[in-house]
């Protein structure tokens, strides 16, 4: 059976078990809501430098993101797992994810987006995690304006270079009238 990115996305974090979801919210979040986790674009580089892009995986998974008071790190809670991704010092610049020649996010893409003129000073998150059938991965995500956020799960196995793109949107429960076509 064929699972999608964010379902092994998900039990790669029930395999970290940081924090149970179901132990209350700490008074030193900042609750920025409900979001919806999707796969916009990838690709994979192989050893010999053979880039290949990916197939879409449109599959969504819901997440409730939060701030640390201190803008230390994001907290990601899904289902049944929280995830901390701490604030990374240098930035969306201590991230290679390889998106000058392919369809993903560009650096000047994300530069146009957050506003930035470097990608130093891109607010980014990160954390490395157990990814099933692959190993390690980072896992990154930035404010790329309005509430939105978008990111990548960059992971090396084998010699190549596996590259997801994600976007992270407000998720309202009832959309107004206007937006069902009523």
């Amino acid at each position: 059976m064929r699972h999608s990115l964010l379902g092994r996305l998900v039990l790669a974090m029930l395999l970290l078990v940081t924090l149970p979801a179901t132990a209350s919210r700490s008074e030193d979040l900042i609750a920025l809501g409900p979001y919806q986790l999707v796969n916009t674009a990838g690709f994979t580089t192989a050893a010999d430098g053979q880039r290949t892009e990916m197939g879409t995986d449109l599959g969504t998974v819901e997440v409730l993101v939060d701030l640390t008071r201190d803008g230390s790190a994001m907290v990601l809670t899904f289902d049944q797992v929280r995830l901390t991704l701490p604030r990374l010092p240098q930035g969306l610049a201590a991230v290679d994810w390889g998106g000058s020649e392919s369809i993903t996010l560009r650096r000047d893409d994300i530069l146009t987006l957050t506003g930035k003129t470097r990608l130093e000073d891109v607010d980014t998150f990160g954390a490395r995690i157990a990814w099933p059938q692959v190993g390690e991965a980072m896992l990154v995500l930035f404010e790329a304006g309005g509430s939105s956020y978008a990111g990548f799960l960059v992971s090396r196995p084998d010699g190549r270079t596996v590259v997801r793109q994600m976007e992270a949107h407000r998720y309202f429960a009832s959309r107004p009238r206007a937006a069902r076509g009523h």
